[in-house]
Protein backbone atom coordinates (compact mmCIF):
# COMPACT_ATOMS: atom_id res chain seq x y z
CA UNK A 1 0.00 0.00 0.00
CA UNK A 2 1.30 3.44 -0.92
CA UNK A 3 1.30 6.03 1.85
CA UNK A 4 1.22 9.73 1.07
CA UNK A 5 1.71 12.96 3.01
CA UNK A 6 0.72 16.57 2.39
CA UNK A 7 3.39 19.17 1.74
CA UNK A 8 2.62 22.90 1.95
CA UNK A 9 4.32 25.00 -0.72
CA UNK A 10 4.02 28.68 -1.71
CA UNK A 11 1.85 27.55 -4.66
CA UNK A 12 -0.48 25.39 -2.55
CA UNK A 13 -0.65 21.84 -1.29
CA UNK A 14 1.09 18.85 -2.89
CA UNK A 15 1.36 15.19 -2.04
CA UNK A 16 4.54 13.20 -1.66
CA UNK A 17 4.93 9.49 -1.33
CA UNK A 18 6.04 8.70 2.21
CA UNK A 19 8.35 5.99 3.43
CA UNK A 20 6.53 5.63 6.77
CA UNK A 21 4.16 2.73 7.20
CA UNK A 22 0.49 3.13 8.03
CA UNK A 23 -0.13 0.67 10.84
CA UNK A 24 -3.54 -0.88 11.37
CA UNK A 25 -5.00 0.09 8.00
CA UNK A 26 -5.30 -1.82 4.76
CA UNK A 27 -6.26 1.24 2.70
CA UNK A 28 -5.19 4.86 2.37
CA UNK A 29 -7.88 7.53 1.94
CA UNK A 30 -8.32 11.29 1.94
CA UNK A 31 -8.84 11.04 5.72
CA UNK A 32 -5.36 9.52 6.12
CA UNK A 33 -3.88 12.14 3.80
CA UNK A 34 -5.40 15.14 5.59
CA UNK A 35 -5.57 13.85 9.17
CA UNK A 36 -2.53 15.86 10.30
CA UNK A 37 -4.11 19.06 8.91
CA UNK A 38 -7.46 18.63 10.70
CA UNK A 39 -6.42 18.88 14.36
CA UNK A 40 -7.45 22.37 15.47
CA UNK A 41 -10.15 23.16 12.94
CA UNK A 42 -13.82 22.46 12.32
CA UNK A 43 -13.83 22.87 8.53
CA UNK A 44 -11.07 22.12 6.04
CA UNK A 45 -11.74 23.76 2.67
CA UNK A 46 -9.72 22.69 -0.34
CA UNK A 47 -9.92 24.02 -3.89
CA UNK A 48 -8.50 22.17 -6.87
CA UNK A 49 -8.22 24.84 -9.62
CA UNK A 50 -8.57 23.95 -13.29
CA UNK A 51 -5.36 23.13 -15.10
CA UNK A 52 -6.07 25.72 -17.81
CA UNK A 53 -6.41 28.66 -15.39
CA UNK A 54 -10.01 29.63 -16.07
CA UNK A 55 -11.30 33.04 -14.93
CA UNK A 56 -13.65 31.24 -12.54
CA UNK A 57 -10.58 29.98 -10.64
CA UNK A 58 -9.56 33.51 -9.65
CA UNK A 59 -13.13 34.31 -8.61
CA UNK A 60 -13.40 31.18 -6.46
CA UNK A 61 -9.96 31.71 -4.92
CA UNK A 62 -10.84 35.31 -3.97
CA UNK A 63 -14.17 34.18 -2.51
CA UNK A 64 -12.46 31.43 -0.50
CA UNK A 65 -9.90 33.88 0.89
CA UNK A 66 -12.77 36.11 2.05
CA UNK A 67 -14.54 33.04 3.45
CA UNK A 68 -11.43 32.05 5.42
CA UNK A 69 -10.94 35.57 6.76
CA UNK A 70 -14.57 35.91 7.81
CA UNK A 71 -14.92 32.47 9.43
CA UNK A 72 -11.83 32.70 11.62
CA UNK A 73 -9.40 30.17 13.05
CA UNK A 74 -11.84 27.23 13.00
CA UNK A 75 -11.74 27.16 9.19
CA UNK A 76 -8.72 26.27 7.09
CA UNK A 77 -8.80 27.37 3.44
CA UNK A 78 -6.35 25.67 1.08
CA UNK A 79 -5.53 25.52 -2.63
CA UNK A 80 -3.96 22.58 -4.41
CA UNK A 81 -0.83 23.31 -6.46
CA UNK A 82 -1.71 22.60 -10.10
CA UNK A 83 1.99 21.97 -10.85
CA UNK A 84 2.04 19.04 -8.41
CA UNK A 85 3.40 16.05 -10.35
CA UNK A 86 0.93 13.92 -8.36
CA UNK A 87 -2.09 16.15 -9.10
CA UNK A 88 -4.05 13.27 -10.65
CA UNK A 89 -3.41 11.12 -7.59
CA UNK A 90 -4.48 13.96 -5.30
CA UNK A 91 -7.86 14.39 -6.99
CA UNK A 92 -8.31 10.62 -7.02
CA UNK A 93 -8.31 10.61 -3.19
CA UNK A 94 -11.53 12.64 -3.36
CA UNK A 95 -13.06 10.55 -6.16
CA UNK A 96 -12.79 13.51 -8.52
CA UNK A 97 -12.35 13.13 -12.25
CA UNK A 98 -11.50 16.68 -13.30
CA UNK A 99 -10.98 20.06 -11.64
CA UNK A 100 -12.12 22.60 -10.78
CA UNK A 101 -13.46 21.11 -7.58
CA UNK A 102 -14.20 22.31 -4.09
CA UNK A 103 -13.89 20.00 -1.07
CA UNK A 104 -15.25 20.64 2.42
CA UNK A 105 -14.04 18.21 5.10
CA UNK A 106 -14.84 18.03 8.79
CA UNK A 107 -12.02 18.90 11.12
CA UNK A 108 -11.24 17.20 14.40
CA UNK A 109 -12.42 20.20 16.45
CA UNK A 110 -16.08 19.45 15.59
CA UNK A 111 -18.09 18.40 18.63
CA UNK A 112 -18.68 14.65 18.68
CA UNK A 113 -15.69 13.70 16.55
CA UNK A 114 -13.53 11.22 18.38
CA UNK A 115 -9.95 11.74 17.13
CA UNK A 116 -8.89 8.09 17.26
CA UNK A 117 -7.18 8.13 13.88
CA UNK A 118 -8.40 8.48 10.31
CA UNK A 119 -10.07 5.05 10.26
CA UNK A 120 -12.08 5.61 13.44
CA UNK A 121 -12.85 9.34 13.49
CA UNK A 122 -16.24 10.18 12.01
CA UNK A 123 -14.88 12.38 9.21
CA UNK A 124 -16.86 13.52 6.19
CA UNK A 125 -16.02 15.33 2.97
CA UNK A 126 -18.39 16.97 0.53
CA UNK A 127 -17.05 17.53 -2.97
CA UNK A 128 -18.48 19.97 -5.49
CA UNK A 129 -17.33 19.74 -9.08
CA UNK A 130 -18.07 21.17 -12.48
CA UNK A 131 -17.34 18.40 -14.92
CA UNK A 132 -15.46 18.64 -18.22
CA UNK A 133 -13.36 21.71 -17.37
CA UNK A 134 -9.94 20.17 -17.30
CA UNK A 135 -8.96 20.97 -20.87
CA UNK A 136 -11.88 22.91 -22.34
CA UNK A 137 -11.75 26.69 -22.45
CA UNK A 138 -15.51 26.88 -23.09
CA UNK A 139 -16.20 26.04 -19.44
CA UNK A 140 -15.37 29.60 -18.52
CA UNK A 141 -18.61 30.76 -20.15
CA UNK A 142 -20.84 28.16 -18.53
CA UNK A 143 -19.54 28.33 -14.96
CA UNK A 144 -21.23 30.78 -12.65
CA UNK A 145 -19.37 32.47 -9.83
CA UNK A 146 -20.22 31.47 -6.22
CA UNK A 147 -22.03 34.74 -5.46
CA UNK A 148 -24.55 33.97 -8.21
CA UNK A 149 -24.82 30.25 -7.55
CA UNK A 150 -22.06 28.31 -9.29
CA UNK A 151 -23.77 25.41 -11.03
CA UNK A 152 -22.11 22.21 -9.90
CA UNK A 153 -22.82 19.06 -11.84
CA UNK A 154 -21.67 16.64 -9.20
CA UNK A 155 -21.94 16.60 -5.44
CA UNK A 156 -20.28 13.73 -3.62
CA UNK A 157 -20.36 12.73 0.00
CA UNK A 158 -17.48 10.68 1.38
CA UNK A 159 -17.11 9.21 4.86
CA UNK A 160 -13.49 8.40 5.80
CA UNK A 161 -12.73 7.85 2.15
CA UNK A 162 -15.60 5.49 1.48
CA UNK A 163 -18.22 7.04 -0.80
CA UNK A 164 -21.85 6.89 0.38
Amino acid sequence: MNVWRVQKTPNGLRILESSRRQLGSDHFTWAHLLYGQLGQIQVFTLYFPSLVHLPVDQTVIAALRDFGTNTGKDTSVNLWDTTDPQFDKAIEFFDLKTPPALVFATGLAVEGIEPYGPDKANLYAITLTKRQCRHRRDCQTSAQVPTTGWQFYSIGWINNGRER
